[in-house]
């Protein structure tokens, strides 16, 4: 059944006609991807009372010519994405329509990839959609929209998939692209999204992250243990108390060394 927020998309006046092109399968993606460009879109948004209104605090672009992407697993880095995409990005803080001064909690890291820039919007509703919708011109220029969440969900459809950063890291890309510091900024996180969206593409780099999904759905949580919920629980440590070795030293690679072994043996 479609969502309520869904339904008022499809039937708005200004993005309804684009919110009705939706790619939402690799499948889908590959063939559209000759001959497209691609834009992400990410808002930094404070909310506000009632709490269906939302102000801006910073706009993040980021434009990718073409996605040619490939078949082949890699690691890779976002400056090294950003050069051999030719990426171009931009992050917008957010000025106060009454004061001309930037909104309170817009203390942004610096944007990596692209531009800071600033302008002056007022109150809108708490989704890009509704971003989009103050400038329906601009909406007429894309032939269709992808959910890049959606599509990861697509691809690995068994269980709760990672966010973009989780599946950047899984994937190869070091810790100090996909981290969040502090603040981050919404140009970043629009190269992030791209990113993200070139890597979900390889066959191989699903493979792995549905091997990640796989080792995930065995790991309990760290709160007491239900013995009568989870009778097959197990608590592994050494005879002497002294720590696992780093290979095993955490419950994702104990369970990754599980379905390694099993698979291996199977």
């Amino acid at each position: 059944m479609e969502s309520q927020w869904r339904r008022s998309l499809r039937q708005h006046p200004d993005v309804g006609s684009l919110f009705g092109k939706e790619i939402a399968s690799t499948d889908t993606l590959r063939m559209g991807i000759e001959d497209s460009a691609f834009v992400a879109l990410d808002t930094e948004l404070r909310r506000s009372l009632p709490s269906t209104i939302a102000i801006p605090l910073q706009v993040g672009v980021a434009y990718m010519p073409s996605l040619e992407y490939r078949n082949e697993p890699f690691h890779d880095s976002l400056q090294n994405f950003t050069q051999r995409q030719h990426i171009l990005a931009s992050a917008t803080t957010v000025m106060n329509d009454m004061q001309r001064q930037p909104l309170r909690q817009t203390e942004r890291r610096s944007m990596r990839f692209g531009h800071d820039l600033s302008t002056e919007l007022g109150e809108f509703y708490s989704a890009k959609w509704s971003f989009l919708a103050q400038f329906p011109r601009l909406t007429r220029h894309f032939s269709a929209w992808l959910d890049v969440k959606r599509i990861i969900h697509d691809a690995i459809p068994q269980g709760k998939t990672a966010g973009l950063r989780g599946t950047l890291t899984i994937l190869g890309y070091p810790r100090t692209d996909t981290n969040r510091h502090g603040q981050h900024n919404a140009g970043d996180d629009a190269v992030i999204t791209l990113a993200a969206l070139e890597a979900v593409l390889v066959p191989e780099n699903q493979a792995t992250l549905r091997f990640k999904q796989l080792c995930r759905q065995i790991i309990l949580p760290q709160e007491r243990l239900d013995l009568l919920k989870w009778p097959f629980a197990a608590n592994i440590r050494t005879l002497d108390h002294a720590a696992l070795p780093e290979s095993l030293n955490s419950a994702v690679k104990l369970s990754e060394r599980f379905f390694a072994d099993y698979v291996q043996d199977v």
